[in-house]
């Protein structure tokens, strides 16, 4: 990840850059070294900015901090933001943009379960909701699990993994099948995405 005129490089997928200039900053995001995603921040003096990359939906800005005397207004930036995405078993408190929360996601499963009884009607309305919304990887396993003949299990949760916020959580999908070797298909899917 580069910005400004600093470059950082590292595994966990997670960056902080210190001490860069007020205005506007052009930010690149490479992958293996290739160019994926370059945009421009508005940076401000004193204020520290979260941001997250998704692939397919680009930069999102999660929050903003004024910085007072080299205080971020919080001590535990850590649990708050490095390990913000379902770590607290509460789906209503993550901060994904276009994930339903908790209660929105219950309206959503019982109105798919009165309006479709059967596994491709209830797969038509998934991905139709699927084309504005992300998902939580037990999301999903509810969703995957509400079907009835693993053939179509397996095919919407792999369909649905590229709408996955929690990607490294989507074992938990694999709760889902009736059959270890639907489990498999899975995972080797996933470990091929």
């Amino acid at each position: 990840m580069e910005l400004a005129d600093q470059l950082i490089s590292n595994n966990s997928g997670k960056y902080r850059f210190f001490d860069l200039p007020s205005g506007k900053i052009p930010i690149s995001i490479y992958e293996n070294g290739f160019l994926m995603y370059r945009t421009t921040l508005n940076v401000r003096n004193n204020s520290r900015l979260v941001l997250d990359f998704f692939t397919d939906e680009g930069l999102y800005l999660l929050d903003s901090y004024p910085l007072q005397n080299g205080y971020y207004g919080f001590n535990d930036w850590n649990d708050i933001w490095n390990n913000p995405y379902g770590n607290s078993g509460n789906m209503g408190n993550i901060n994904y943009p276009n994930v339903m929360d908790n209660q929105t996601f219950q309206q959503f499963l019982s109105t798919m379960k009165e309006d479709a009884w059967f596994d491709d009607k209830k797969i038509t309305f998934i991905n139709q909701q699927g084309r504005h919304a992300m998902f939580t990887s037990e999301q999903i396993s509810v969703l995957v699990k509400d079907l009835s003949f693993d053939k179509n299990k397996i095919a919407l949760a792999k369909s649905l993994f590229a709408k996955c916020v929690d990607k490294q959580k989507y074992f938990v999908v694999g709760d889902a099948f009736d059959f270890e070797s639907s489990r498999r298909d899975l995972m080797d899917f996933v470990s091929k995405n």
